[in-house]
């Protein structure tokens, strides 16, 4: 069974003064606006715009701008969407947008000396530049008193005179006045400066000298704080502040442009009015934040029908998935969609991310290919156990070309593959236990049974094992044990295996007769006599029957697990299955004796986030969540006839 791990945000306060508040976040470093529930993950969503992010500002009850490279996005959270966008030339280097009184704004464009306001009116037509000589590398930006501009730069924040607006477009850029400048104490490079909610000074958030001082209206220095971090965690770029009405200020820790830049330091902290750390935020699949807001105002209920994901192009089959130690979501693409796309592993950080390849699988020397299908970790975190159906298309290249593969994996990149066995005729799904490797066969056709019914298997293996040789034959030290499938229609044999919650039994499900097989697990990782845990409840209204039968579908769909591809265990102790004829997924009670569906889908339309074929189901982040196969069609005994043009994931509701 697949680990469940839930990264929560942590207090180190007792009176847990910030539960239940709701977090928006600018994730600069992987390109998304997060919301974050406090009390309830599973909420948690993300919303994709370009990166790096910079300059979020909340702009309504429920939307926020991003200020990403040469204009902004504005994220609608009830429509968990991007809502509208601004690009412009005259934007170029941007990294601030600051709203004006008369409805139009201003870019704040630092990069490099001589910060340059580019000003637009109300419909967004470009009016003209303003140029502010001695600013250098201008970041974050608001709007001050009196329709001044605060703006920070290299060593600290000024105070910016905006001239009027002008009646036309500018013909020649002008220069702006510089009220005041204010310096700060030591490093460089301050990001954000926020008027005092006592209307007395402002804040700054001070970049890398790591400090956060309040200044009066004449400049002067009344507070500053250098808060100390626990755990081992360290103060590395303060970034943009929310002063609350308590006094509470809320500040980003950015901890850098790497997608990974999260996992190891906090990236918000709460200071009392005292300046010390009551609470911290740490959500390691995130990345690195820029920007940060509470929001108060409770969502409504979200109900527009979309994938849980949607993979890129290169994605034209997904499978199975397994969620890694830092509880990210990873997903194998065997492409038998389009087998001009390599095989290829996938991941998503956090719901709502769109999934990013990680990298092709390493091709089989003798065909070029590699499918990766079922995937399994090992005792060590950074090995993954993947196997390789390139024979699953029935070509004559790929036929017996089946291999278990051993992957070792570090910061999201390959560093080496070797392959324990190699030959398999159709090796499927793949699960690691205490040194051994089980993985199931689909077919063994060196093997023949009397009854001329199709063959299918367990095959063991030591995870220490190099270059078994497979010869799909009862010469096969490693094949445990085998299987009949009855039905004659759907020669389909051992597909879905998973670990009990305990982990003393092992369960397989037979794909073509609907049925769950339980076998336990001895002390030395042997496996005893298989018995029959759970079978589809009305088998005959499909058993042996030929699909080409008129209102065959309408009964067999009736039926739930009428096949049984990938299985997981559920929090509740059901065995979850996809039934991947039926279009849906399937419980089986943690006795066996009852089987019903979770939900059932048409013929599936990836945009309103139906199932199309679905292939594997896994409990990640309080989500089930399915893989969508989507690559048989033309079958009369599949629900699923035609295929989607993007491969998706559903959330199972």
């Amino acid at each position: 069974m697949k680990k469940l791990l839930i990264f929560s945000l942590c207090s180190v306060a007792a009176s847990g003064a910030f539960a239940g508040r709701k977090i928006v976040v600018g994730d600069e470093s992987q390109g998304y606006v997060r919301y974050i529930d406090d009390e309830n993950p599973a909420n948690d969503f993300s919303v994709k715009v370009a990166r790096p992010v910079w300059d979020l500002k909340k702009v309504g009850k429920y939307r926020y701008r991003a200020v990403i490279p040469d204009g902004f996005a504005v994220v609608d959270l009830t429509k968990r969407a991007v809502v509208d966008t601004f690009k412009h030339r005259e934007a170029d280097g941007l990294s601030a947008v600051v709203d004006l009184p008369d409805g139009g704004f201003v870019c704040v464009c630092g990069a490099g000396k001589d910060m340059r306001l580019a000003r637009f009116d109300e419909k967004r037509e470009f009016l003209g530049n303003y140029f502010y000589r001695g600013i250098n590398n201008a970041r974050k930006a608001r709007l001050g008193d009196k329709g001044e501009i605060l703006v920070t730069h290299d060593s600290g924040f000024a105070r910016l005179e905006l001239p009027p607006k002008p009646a036309a477009k500018l013909d020649r850029p002008v220069d702006g006045k510089i009220v005041a400048s204010y310096k700060m104490n030591r490093e460089h490079n301050p990001y954000d400066v926020a008027p005092a909610r006592d209307g007395k000074g402002w804040w700054l958030s001070c970049g890398y000298g790591r400090e956060l001082i309040k200044y009066d209206r004449d400049g002067k220095q009344v507070k500053v704080w250098n808060p100390k971090f626990m755990d081992g965690k360290d103060a590395h770029y303060y970034a943009q502040i929310e002063e609350r009405k308590d006094g509470h200020i809320y500040l980003a820790n950015w901890n850098g442009h790497g997608r990974e830049d999260g996992l190891t330091n906090w990236q918000a902290v709460e200071l009392d009015a005292e300046g010390k750390v009551v609470w911290h935020l740490h959500r390691p699949t995130c990345g690195s934040f820029t920007g940060f807001y509470i929001q108060d105002d409770p969502l409504p209920a979200f109900t527009e029908k979309r994938p849980f994901a949607t993979f890129p192009d290169t994605c034209a089959t997904a499978d199975s998935m397994a969620v890694d130690s830092k509880d990210r979501l990873l997903i194998t693409a065997p492409n038998f969609s389009d087998t001009k796309k390599p095989g290829a592993l996938y991941r998503i950080d956090n719901p709502g991310d769109v999934p990013h390849k990680l990298f092709d699988l390493p091709a089989d020397p003798d065909t070029g290919r590699c499918a990766p299908m079922g995937l399994a970790f090992g005792a060590d975190p950074n090995v993954l156990f993947v196997v390789d159906n390139q024979p699953w298309t029935g070509e004559a290249l790929t036929k017996n070309h089946g291999r278990i593969l051993r992957l070792k994996m570090k910061h999201g990149k390959l560093e080496s593959c070797e392959v324990v066995a190699k030959g398999l005729e159709h090796p499927n799904g793949i699960r690691f236990r205490k040194g051994k490797i089980y993985v199931t066969a689909s077919s063994i056709s060196g093997i023949k049974d009397p009854s001329g019914l199709l063959v299918s298997g367990i095959y063991c293996f030591d995870a220490t094992d190099r270059d078994i040789q497979i010869t799909n034959s009862k010469d096969d030290t490693n094949l445990v044990h085998t299987f009949i499938t009855k039905n004659k229609f759907c020669q389909y044999g051992l597909d879905g295996i998973v670990f009990g919650p305990d982990g003393k039994n092992l369960f397989v499900g037979n794909f073509g007769d609907g049925e769950v097989f339980r076998l336990p697990v001895e002390a030395d990782g042997k496996l005893g006599k298989p018995v029959l845990f759970a079978k589809s409840p009305n088998q005959k209204a499909f058993m042996n029957v030929d699909p080409k039968t008129p209102g065959f579908l309408a009964k067999a769909t009736k039926t739930p697990m009428r096949t049984t591809d990938g299985m997981t265990f559920g929090p509740d102790g059901w065995l979850y299955v996809a039934d991947f004829s039926n279009n849906a997924i399937a419980k089986v009670s943690p006795n066996g004796q009852t089987v019903k569906f979770v939900r059932q889908d048409p013929d599936g339309k990836a945009a309103e986030g139906l199932m199309n074929q679905p292939g594997e189901p896994i409990f990640w982040r309080g989500r089930l969540i399915a893989a969508n196969f989507d690559a048989v069609v033309g079958n009369p005994d599949k629900t699923n006839a035609t295929h989607e043009p993007v491969s998706t994931l559903t959330e199972v509701k």
